[in-house]
């Protein structure tokens, strides 16, 4: 079967020789190949080796919320006390290494997201503190955010599109808190 024949091009008019037309269909495909290939690295790259969702979800359902067999996904995530009535503001515990709010907001500790949540908008906060209320009641939180904030060394406000994932879990002691898994959008 020829190219024309492939694209439908039976009746139409035709090049001279199928050899010019193999070689011209095979430029383009490797073009197209290149061009998919190149794509799916960037992305792969973009995304890093960090887990899926689904990697996360899948963990969280194996492990009944145990913060066990954790240490991989440890650095990936953000840990937040369970929140409580009198809690002004959500209450960092610890902030992963490679965790989007390190990466995107440069923090560096728990205190340090601590203190950010203090500079940010009322609005949001109070966003934040009630998704962590929501999470708490025992099934996983999903959601696209945007936000808008202001970063210390920033002179204006930056925005972040992200997904964000929150699961309710508990230490071996049977401490409780909030995970949150956040993944940047492209």
């Amino acid at each position: 079967m020829t190219p024309n024949q492939i694209a439908g091009l039976n009746d139409q008019l035709k090049l001279v020789n199928d050899d010019i037309d193999n070689r011209i269909v095979s430029a383009h495909a490797e073009r197209i190949l290149t061009s998919v290939t190149r794509e799916a690295h960037r992305k792969l790259s973009a995304r890093g080796t960090g887990p899926l969702i689904d990697d996360v979800l899948t963990w969280w359902h194996q492990q009944h919320g145990v913060l066990s067999n954790f240490d991989r996904l440890s650095e990936h995530v953000d840990l937040y006390h369970a929140p409580d009535a009198d809690a002004r503001l959500p209450q960092p515990y610890m902030v992963g290494e490679q965790s989007l709010a390190r990466v995107s907001f440069g923090v560096k500790s728990a205190e340090h997201l601590g203190y950010l949540f203090t500079t940010f908008d009322h609005g949001l906060t109070e966003k934040v503190k009630l998704a962590h209320v929501e999470a708490t009641k025992g099934e996983p939180q999903l959601s696209i955010q945007e936000i808008e904030v202001n970063l210390p060394n920033h002179s204006f406000p930056l925005r972040f599109n992200y997904k964000r994932l929150l699961l309710p879990v508990r230490d071996m002691q049977g401490n409780q808190y909030i995970l949150n898994y956040s993944q940047a959008l492209e």
